[in-house]
């Protein structure tokens, strides 16, 4: 059952009653498909002057046996509108708040006020007002909302404030909505519960009513469980462990066969301030996008985000912008698959300076086109970009231009599958020293042309550059690498794979010395005269084939005859595709 309860042991406090039973389940009026209704329950707190409104019976009782007054049914409420009604506690008057207003909600927070959550709905057709008042003079129980126009008027003759309509609620003649019932349930982690409703919603809470540590749901759900958990709603007093990786990750229990319904989850109540490990915590939970619950968590402890929220439908990350990340050294694969993601400004002031491993943390965010927010991040720690913004959306890089990478050993796939880029010049100022590995970097950027922004990378660490450029089929120039030194490098295959360059001059006096890979090297170039490599060392290349594969207007390869090959090389296919009858070097023999 869903809970808000951090107010309530306050509420006993105020009425003068004893707190300690008060760890209590609260369920608001949730949406749901079928229209339907459910009383909303009025209760008073006769030392307090509180008059306080759930939509749970057990909480109304449990308030009961403490010393609060039932004062019936409030209102109808219907279980599905567009319109939630949020609900707030007061930790210091020790009273609820109840609001539409979004832009209230968030100004009462700032001022120290406790967000529960969606208390109920309502209704959109607006016909049964909720009249709204307000004391002036009291501490307590301030507000005051009622169905009745002459409960309002009568009020106000005493003093209150009339403050208009706080909500609507249905015609109490509308047939109620039925009670899910309970279709499996156990206990699991240590001293939690766990029950499954057949509405699909996944119940976590405290066995004893107090407190208990929760464990993994891959682990303790089956698949027919999963299939059935439409979301999940965790109770005050429930803990997270300090191992809680792939927490929620449902799709863990098959991966392979099915996709995970889960739509929400409500962990707000969820204590996660004993959390260092959250990799993988929603990984999988396609149908999951709103991480609103998430904003109060405490993650100052957590080191490891890794995978957190892949493969989620998520695209308003704001819940998350006020998260201390600063002890995270792990945010690869973060946000990876996160289709819907378009807007990073949430992140722009989290301090990721103590991250090593960003290797993913945005791959294939398809919706992603803008860096900007990024600009004030501190990536000095980071040494492995790999794979960080492949297959997004952008255009151009700006942004991140003054990033600090002069730490990053791995930049592969770090911007693989971005057709759209056509703009590397935020990149012109990196130092890349101390990269490695530079494979499939770019590869697969169709709108690539011009790399003048990488002229004076310094490139001497370097030792892989397999496809680093393959597949870009708009990139003809290549007088920009003309004086890279890639005397490091050991892979070349694929490098210009698919581009259309057809001048090879710019690579003439590259140092190839150490090179053993050349495989598709220039694969369905644009090529006609290979006179430029006709100097080049491949002494100690012992992988050609498919080098020149697929060059159509390639007629001449006889500048290659001053080639020395090991005796070990394989040319396979090396001249395959490329113009008929064309001359090979003396050294080749087909196949």
């Amino acid at each position: 059952m869903r809970e808000f309860g951090r107010g309530l042991a306050a509420l006993a406090v105020a009425a003068g009653l004893g707190a300690g039973a008060l760890c209590l389940p609260v369920t608001p009026a949730l949406a749901a498909d079928s229209g339907g209704t459910q009383p909303m329950y009025r209760l008073y707190n006769p030392n307090s002057g509180e008059h306080f409104y759930t939509g749970n019976s057990h909480e109304r009782d449990s308030l009961v046996r403490v010393g609060w007054r039932s004062e019936g049914t409030g209102w109808t409420a219907p279980t599905k509108s567009d319109t939630p009604v949020y609900r707030l506690y007061n930790p210091n008057a020790g009273d609820h708040h109840y609001t539409m207003s979004a832009y209230e909600r968030d100004s009462l927070v700032k001022v120290g006020w406790n967000y529960e959550g969606i208390g109920w709905y309502s209704s959109d057709e607006e016909k049964v007002p909720l009249y709204r008042q307000y004391n002036p003079n009291a501490r307590a129980g301030s507000h005051n909302y009622t169905t009745s126009k002459g409960e309002n008027d009568h009020l106000v003759k005493l003093g209150w404030r009339a403050e208009g309509i706080g909500w609507y609620g249905v015609d109490a003649s509308a047939k109620p909505a039925p009670a899910p019932e309970l279709v499996a349930e156990g206990q699991f982690g240590e001293g939690c519960t766990w029950r499954l409703y057949d509405d699909g919603k996944l119940e976590i809470s405290p066995t004893d009513g107090k407190s208990g540590t929760m464990a993994a749901l891959p682990g303790v759900l089956d698949k027919e469980e999963v299939l059935r958990t439409t979301s999940i709603v965790i109770d005050r007093g429930v803990k997270a462990p300090a191992d809680s990786s792939s927490l929620f990750a449902l799709r863990d229990v098959d991966p392979f066969y099915f996709r995970v319904p889960l739509e929400s989850i409500d962990a707000s109540n969820l204590d996660v301030s004993g959390v260092t490990n959250m990799s993988g915590m929603f990984r999988g939970c396609e149908a999951l996008s709103d991480l609103s619950p998430l904003a109060s968590w405490d993650v100052s402890g957590v080191t490891d985000m890794s995978d957190m929220f892949s493969g989620c439908d998520a695209s308003d990350l704001s819940p998350l912008a006020s998260w201390d990340v600063s002890g995270v050294t792990d945010m690869s694969d973060m946000f990876s698959g996160c289709d819907a993601l378009r807007d990073l400004s949430p992140l722009a002031s989290w301090d990721v300076s103590g991250v090593m491993d960003m290797s993913g943390m945005f791959g294939v965010c398809a919706a992603l086109s803008d860096l900007s927010p990024l600009a004030s991040w501190d990536v000095s720690n980071v040494t492995s970009m790999y794979n960080m913004f492949s297959r997004c959306t952008l255009k151009d890089l700006a942004g991140i231009e003054k990033w600090d990478v002069s730490g990053v050993r791995d930049m592969a796939f770090m911007f693989s599958g971005c057709e759209a880029l056509s703009d590397l010049s935020p990149l012109a100022s990196w130092d890349v020293s101390g990269v490695t590995d530079m494979s499939y970097m770019f590869q697969s950027c169709t709108a690539l042309s011009d790399l003048s922004p990488l002229a004076s990378w310094d490139v001497s660490g370097v030792t892989d550059m397999e496809a680093m450029f393959g597949g870009c089929e708009s990139l003809r120039d290549l007088s920009p690498l003309a004086s890279w030194d890639v005397s490091g490098v050991t892979n070349m295959s694929g490098m210009f794979g698919g581009c259309d360059a057809s001048d090879l001059s710019p690579l003439a006096s590259w140092d190839v010395s150490g090179v053993t890979h050349m495989s598709s090297m220039f694969f369905h170039c644009a090529l006609s005269d290979l006179s430029p490599l006709a100097s080049w060392d491949v002494s100690g290349v012992t992988e050609m084939g498919g080098m020149f594969y697929s060059c159509s207007s390639l007629s001449d390869a006889t500048p290659l005859n001053s080639w020395t090959l090991s005796s070990s090389v394989v040319t396979a296919d090396m001249f395959d595709g490329c113009a008929e009858g064309i001359k090979t070097p003396s050294w080749y023999h087909e196949g």
